[in-house]
């Protein structure tokens, strides 16, 4: 008798397992599926709506890579809970506002930035990098106050383009909140 119930059981994860290992591959109605030779006619004179992919603005693309260099720079420099982490955070706090208040990029579009940065982390580096974040976040909120100029002397940040206009502000803010942190 349990020989039987082994042997069923056997079959049956075997089965199991047989279905789970079969890939398919499923296609969206939303794909678009443009042959080759279309390809160049259509996006000449095709608009969004017709399915045709219209290429990215090189400067926002730009744009993109320097936030993506910012970011990466506040997860491998900044150190929350660490000593001299709160300067640490402070000069990439800096940085990130230097370069919030020069970019053409919009709230929203530093927002998306932000995301496609951090999608491909997994969960555990996305939530390390929350905390690295969320100490810049403190850091920022420092340098809108009356003490910024002294914090930016003490971080080493002497080149630093303060004080930073409003849209700084509110572009950190987007980026504060793609990482879930408002």
């Amino acid at each position: 008798m349990k020989k039987t119930i082994v042997l069923l059981l056997t079959l049956l994860l075997c089965l199991f397992f047989a279905a789970c290992g079969q890939a398919e591959t499923v296609t969206s109605p939303a794909e678009s599926t443009v042959p080759e030779s279309a390809a160049p006619e259509a996006q000449e004179g095709g608009s969004p709506e017709a399915g045709v992919i219209v290429e990215a603005d090189p400067a926002g693309a730009e744009e993109a890579e320097k936030l993506a260099a910012i970011l990466e720079s506040i997860d491998q420099n900044a150190a929350p809970g660490t000593a001299g982490g709160s300067l640490r955070a402070a000069g990439e706090a800096a940085k990130l506002l230097d370069w919030a208040a020069q970019t053409g990029m919009s709230a929203e579009d530093a927002r998306s930035a932000t995301v496609g940065w951090m999608s491909p982390k997994g969960n555990d580096a996305q939530t390390v990098f929350a905390e690295k974040l969320a100490s810049v976040d403190e850091a920022c909120a420092q340098l809108k106050g009356e003490n910024a100029q002294g914090l930016l002397e003490d971080a080493g940040c002497t080149g630093s383009a303060y004080p930073w206009n409003e849209q700084a502000y509110v572009i950190a803010e987007a980026i504060m909140a793609a990482a879930g942190l408002r």
